[in-house]
C-alpha cells in the first residue's frame, strides 16, 4: 500500500510484528510482536509498571531508537529506509513530549526553546517567529513564564513547555511519555481535557485531529477521557479497553 492510499485512510502509525531488545528494560522484558494501528484522531493510553518499556516504546516510535524486529509506518512511511530530508520531514509530523519536561534546553528560555523548532524548520529568527510562539504559550497556559529559565519555573509547569515546543511544528501525531507524572489532580486533568481536545479538532490545527500516543503507570487520573487503553505486561499488549 503507498503512502497516498494509507493518508487517505486516515492510518497514522502502523506497527508490525514490533520487537525491541531486552537492552534498558528491567528484568531482561522486550517487546515481542506488538502489532498496532493507530488512525487519525485515536487517542490511546499505553499502561504499563515502571520498567515495563514504555519509555523505550515512545523513543522507537520517534526514531530515536530502532526495533531488532518488525515494521513501523508513520503515514505511509517506512521510517527504516528513510534518510536525511525525508526523515527530517517526516518527524516534523511527530511531536514529542519527554517525561516530566525533560530535555528542555537549560540554558534557553522557555520562549527561545518553544521557538527553537520554528527557527529550525522555518529558517527565521527568535524575533521573526514571535507571533506563533506567544500563541502556543497561550494556549498551554505558560505566558507567564516566557522569559524564565525552565530551571526556574515549578516542576508541573516544565512538561508544558515541552507540550508547546512538540506542538510548534503543528504534528498529526503526538508521543508524550508519562505525562501525568507528578501531577496535581489539577494539572492532571488539564493535561487529560486538552489533550483530549486535541485528538476531537483543537482550533490550532484548524479542527484537524491529531492522533494521540500516552504512557502511564496508573490509568485512574484518564478514566474520564474516553481514550482507548492498552495495557502493557511482560513485553505483550494484554488488553485494549475504553473507558468512559
Amino acid at each position: 500500500m503507498n503512502t497516498r492510499t494509507l493518508d487517505q485512510a486516515g492510518i497514522v502509525a502502523e506497527l508490525q510484528g514490533l520487537r525491541l531488545t531486552s537492552s534498558g528494560l528491567a528484568d531482561g522484558v522486550e517487546f515481542d510482536e506488538l502489532n498496532c494501528t493507530l488512525c487519525e484522531g485515536d487517542y490511546r493510553v499505553v499502561v504499563g509498571a515502571t520498567g515495563s518499556g514504555k519509555s523505550r516504546l515512545i523513543e522507537t516510535l520517534a526514531g530515536f531508537a530502532r526495533p531488532s524486529a518488525g515494521v513501523i509506518r508513520l503515514f505511509g512511511r517506512d521510517t527504516s529506509v528513510l534518510r536525511g530530508d525525508d526523515w527530517v520531514e517526516l518527524r516534523r509530523r511527530v511531536g514529542l513530549v519527554f517525561e516530566e519536561g525533560s530535555r528542555l534546553f537549560p540554558q534557553m528560555s522557555v520562549y527561545e526553546n518553544v521557538a527553537l523548532p520554528l527557527c529550525y524548520h522555518q529558517n527565521q529568527t527568535f524575533d521573526e517567529v514571535g507571533s506563533q510562539v506567544n500563541q502556543l504559550l497561550d494556549m498551554v497556559g505558560i505566558s507567564q513564564f516566557k522569559d524564565r529559565l525552565p530551571g526556574r519555573i515549578g516542576r508541573s509547569w516544565r512538561p508544558r513547555v515541552g507540550l508547546a515546543r512538540a506542538l510548534a511544528t503543528k504534528p498529526g501525531f503526538l508521543l508524550l511519555d508519562n505525562p501525568l507524572a507528578g501531577l496535581d489532580q489539577e494539572q492532571a486533568a488539564w493535561w487529560v481535557g486538552f489533550l483530549g481536545k486535541l485528538s476531537r479538532g483543537h482550533e490550532f490545527f484548524r479542527g484537524t485531529p491529531v492522533t494521540i500516543l500516552a504512557t502511564t503507570e496508573n490509568s485512574g487520573s484518564w478514566q474520564s477521557s474516553g481514550c482507548q487503553f492498552t495495557f502493557l505486561r511482560e513485553g505483550k499488549w494484554t488488553s485494549t479497553e475504553v473507558l468512559v
